[in-house]
C-alpha cells in the first residue's frame, strides 16, 4: 500500500516503505497527524486496516469525517444519468474521466470579485466569522458555485484584505467630509460613527474630550463642526460644558432615575481639568446640543413615577408576560384562545417603550377571553373592568410619545425639524388629555410639567411662557430648532397656527402668532445672509448677540434668542442681499403652501438649489443636524452582534475595524 492510500493521505504523514529481511515481506509505516505525541503506525504492504483502525479508536470524530469524505468522493465519481441516456456523454471515447479545472490566478477579475463579495456581504454585511473562509463546508459550497475559485486564507483576510477595505472606507469618508462646508456629528461613549474606536479606562470628561479631538483632527474637520449632539450623561456634559454651556436647571435630572442612567459608570470632570478640556475643544465646535430622544425619555421617566394608582394594572401585565413565557399550562390555554401568532412581550425597566408595547399587546386581546384564560390557577393575573380602562387611558396618553421617539431617531432623513412641532404637539395632546382624564391625571400633570421644564427653550422661542433671568441658557433654546422647522416644507410656518397656544383671548392669540411668524422670517433672512457671506467670519452665538444692541429695550414677551430679530425688522436699512433673500423666502413659503403633496425636505431643497440658492445653503447646514444621538448608539447593538460569545478571541482592533465597515457598508 503506497502513500496514495486515502486514509494515509487524510490523517498521516512521513510515509515510509520498509523491507523486512527476516520475514521476507514488505511493510509500510506513517505518523498520525492527530496524535498529541508522535505515534507511528506500521502495517504490511498492500493493506491499510491498521491505519483505519487507529483513526476509528483514537480519533473518532476524524474517522467519521474521513468516512463522510469518502462517500462524497465516491458519489462525485459515479456516472450521471446523462451518461446512460446519451452514449459517449462521459468523454469522446465513451469512458468517464476526471476533468482538470484551470483555477483563477490571484489577480483574475473574477477571483477579486468573489473575494470582495465574501468580505462585503458575508464578513461585514452578515457578520460571519473570519474563519468561514477555511470552513470545509464553505469551501465545498464555493467549489460547486465556482470550481475555478481559490478561497483566500483566514490570515490573508484578517491581515491584508479587511485592512485594505477599512483604509479605503476611511479615505472615502475623509474625502466626503473634506468637500463639506459644515458638519454636525453625534458621539457617545466607546464609539463614534466615524471611527468606532474602543475607549479604554474610565469614561471621564477629559478622556471623552481627548478622544473627540483625535477623531476630528484625523478627519480634518476641526473648523467645520457646527453642532455636536450627545446624550445627557454627566461625563458628556463635562466634556463639552466649557466650550458649550448647557443649562443646569434641568439636566440635573439625568441623575433622577435609576432606570434611566446608571451613575456607577459616569464620572464628572474635575474642576482642575477644565482648563485642559477648554484647550482641547477651543476650536472643535460651536455648540453642543442635547439628544432629543434622551430628553424625551427623561420626561416620560418623570411621568411614570406618578403612576401609583395604575401599579396593579401594570404589574398584571408583567405577570401575564411571565406566565406566557414560563408556564406551559398557561401558554396552551392562551394559544387555544388567541392563536399561536399572539404573544405578550416582556418589558425592560430601562426602556419605557417596551412597557408601552407590552400594554398594547394585552389591549389587543379580548378582555372576556383573557379573563377566561386566567380562570382557575391564574386568577391573580385577571383584569377587572376598571383596570382595563386604566390601561386604555394610559396607552392613549403615552402612544404619541412613542411615535415621537421613533420619528426623531432616524439617520436617513431630516429629524432636527421635527423637534419643535413634536414638543408643541405633545403639549397640546397632554392638555386635551388632562381635561378628560379619569385615571391618569397625575401622570398627565407630571408629563406636562417635565415637558415644559426640559424643553423650556422651545416654549420661550414660541412665546408660550414668560422669560426669566438666564433664559438664554434654557434647554433647546438654540435657534437651529425654529430655523430647521421653518425650512422644512412640511411645516414651514403652518405649525404656528396649529400648536402655538397661550391662555389669552382669540385676538391676542392671533397677534402673538403673527408676531412670531414675522420674527421667524427675520431669523431665516438674517441667518441666510450671514451664512451666504461667510460661515467662518460670522460666529455662531448661543442665545442673543453680545453686541451693544442687547442694551436696547425689548418687549417682555420677546424671548432673548429672538430679540435681535425683532429689532432687525425696525432697522432703516439692511445688507444689500436682504431683499433678494426675502424674495426667496416669500417664494419658498408660497411653494410650501401651494404644493398639494409636500416632498421630503431633502428632495425639496435638492430641486430648489438653483431657484432659492441662499436659502438652500442655510437649509443644507441646519437640516443636516441630527435630533438625537440614537444613530450612533445603534453601533452598540451592531457591536453586540459581531462580538458574540463564540467570537471571544476577537481583538479590539479587529472589532473596531468590523464595526466601522458594518456602519459604513453603503460606501464600500
Amino acid at each position: 500500500m503506497s502513500s496514495n492510500s486515502a486514509v494515509i493521505k487524510f490523517g498521516f504523514k512521513d510515509h515510509k516503505e520498509i523491507l523486512d529481511a527476516k520475514a521476507g515481506n514488505k511493510k509500510h509505516s506513517a505518523v498520525c497527524i492527530f496524535c498529541s505525541k508522535t505515534r507511528r503506525i506500521t502495517e504490511r504492504s498492500g493493506t491499510s486496516s491498521a491505519f483505519t483502525r487507529h483513526l476509528s479508536r483514537a480519533h473518532k470524530a476524524k474517522y467519521e469525517e474521513y468516512i463522510r469524505m469518502g462517500k462524497e468522493s465516491q458519489a462525485s465519481r459515479q456516472q450521471g444519468i446523462t451518461g446512460f441516456l446519451t452514449p459517449g456523454a462521459g468523454s469522446s471515447t465513451g469512458t468517464t474521466h476526471t476533468q482538470t479545472v484551470q483555477v483563477y490566478n490571484i489577480k483574475h477579475p473574477r477571483q477579486k470579485t468573489i473575494n470582495n463579495a465574501i468580505m462585503k456581504d458575508l464578513i461585514v454585511g452578515s457578520s460571519m466569522p473570519l474563519s468561514i473562509v477555511e470552513n470545509l463546508h464553505f469551501r465545498n459550497f464555493m467549489k460547486v458555485i465556482e470550481p475555478r475559485y481559490t478561497p483566500m486564507a483566514r490570515s490573508t483576510l484578517g491581515s491584508v484584505r479587511l485592512p485594505q477595505m477599512y483604509e479605503a472606507g476611511k479615505q472615502k469618508i475623509k474625502d466626503f467630509l473634506g468637500a463639506a462646508s459644515s458638519v454636525s456629528i453625534t458621539t457617545d461613549i466607546w464609539s463614534d460613527r466615524v471611527i468606532c474606536q474602543r475607549s479604554k479606562g474610565s469614561h471621564t470628561g477629559e478622556r471623552i474630550a481627548a478622544a473627540f479631538d483625535d477623531v476630528i483632527e484625523e478627519n480634518g474637520i476641526e473648523n467645520k463642526i457646527d453642532f455636536v449632539v450627545t446624550d445627557n450623561a454627566s461625563n458628556m456634559k463635562a466634556a463639552f460644558k466649557v466650550r458649550f454651556p448647557t443649562p443646569d436647571v434641568t439636566e440635573e435630572a439625568e441623575d433622577e432615575g435609576e432606570n434611566i442612567e446608571d451613575e456607577a459608570v459616569w464620572h464628572d470632570l474635575e474642576e482642575e481639568d477644565e482648563e485642559q478640556v477648554f484647550t482641547v475643544l477651543e476650536n472643535s465646535s460651536k455648540q453642543r446640543l442635547s439628544c432629543f430622544a434622551h430628553s424625551l425619555q427623561l420626561v416620560i421617566g418623570n411621568g411614570l413615577k406618578e403612576t401609583g394608582g395604575l401599579a396593579t394594572a401594570i404589574a398584571k401585565a408583567s405577570r401575564l408576560s411571565t406566565l406566557l413565557h414560563r408556564s406551559t399550562v398557561f401558554k396552551e390555554k392562551f394559544e387555544k384562545a388567541f392563536g399561536t401568532n399572539r404573544t405578550i412581550p416582556a418589558s425592560n425597566t430601562t426602556r419605557w417603550y417596551s412597557t408601552l408595547r407590552q400594554l398594547k399587546a394585552i389591549l389587543a386581546l379580548e378582555l372576556r377571553s383573557l379573563v377566561e384564560v386566567c380562570g382557575t390557577g391564574f386568577s391573580e393575573a385577571a383584569y377587572t373592568a376598571r383596570e382595563w380602562s386604566q390601561l386604555n387611558e394610559m396607552c392613549d396618553v403615552l402612544t404619541p410619545f412613542g411615535e415621537a421617539t421613533d420619528l426623531t431617531q432616524g439617520d436617513q432623513m431630516v429629524t432636527i425639524s421635527l423637534v419643535v412641532p413634536t414638543v408643541l404637539d405633545l403639549n397640546s395632546h397632554l392638555k386635551k388629555k388632562r381635561d378628560g382624564a379619569r385615571h391618569c391625571k397625575p401622570l398627565v400633570n407630571a408629563l406636562l410639567e417635565s415637558l415644559l421644564r426640559r424643553f423650556k427653550g422651545i416654549f420661550l422661542n414660541c412665546q408660550m411662557t414668560e422669560p426669566s433671568p438666564g433664559s438664554h441658557d434654557e434647554p433647546f433654546v438654540d435657534k437651529v430648532y425654529p430655523l430647521s422647522t421653518v425650512l422644512d416644507p412640511q411645516f414651514s410656518l403652518h405649525w404656528v397656527d396649529i400648536d402655538v397656544l397661550i391662555d389669552t383671548d382669540a385676538h391676542s392669540l392671533r397677534h402673538t402668532r403673527e408676531e412670531l411668524k414675522e420674527m421667524l422670517q427675520d431669523l431665516v433672512i438674517t441667518e441666510a445672509d450671514a451664512n451666504a457671506l461667510s460661515e467662518d467670519e460670522t460666529p455662531h452665538t448661543h442665545g442673543i448677540s453680545t453686541s451693544s444692541e442687547e442694551e436696547e429695550e425689548v418687549p417682555a414677551k420677546v424671548p432673548r434668542l429672538l430679540a435681535k430679530y425683532s429689532r432687525h425688522r425696525h432697522r432703516s436699512g439692511g445688507p444689500p442681499q436682504e431683499d433678494t433673500t426675502r424674495r426667496q423666502l416669500v417664494r419658498y413659503l408660497e411653494l410650501a403652501s401651494d404644493s398639494p403633496s409636500v416632498p421630503s425636505a431633502l428632495q425639496f431643497w435638492r430641486d430648489m438649489a438653483k431657484k432659492l440658492p441662499t436659502l438652500y445653503k442655510l437649509a443644507c447646514k441646519v437640516l443636516s443636524v441630527p435630533a438625537s444621538s440614537a444613530p450612533v448608539e445603534r453601533i452598540f447593538s451592531r457591536g453586540g452582534i459581531i462580538m458574540c460569545p463564540h467570537r471571544a478571541r476577537l481583538s479590539a482592533e479587529m472589532l473596531s475595524m468590523l464595526m466601522f465597515l458594518k456602519c459604513n457598508e453603503d460606501i464600500l
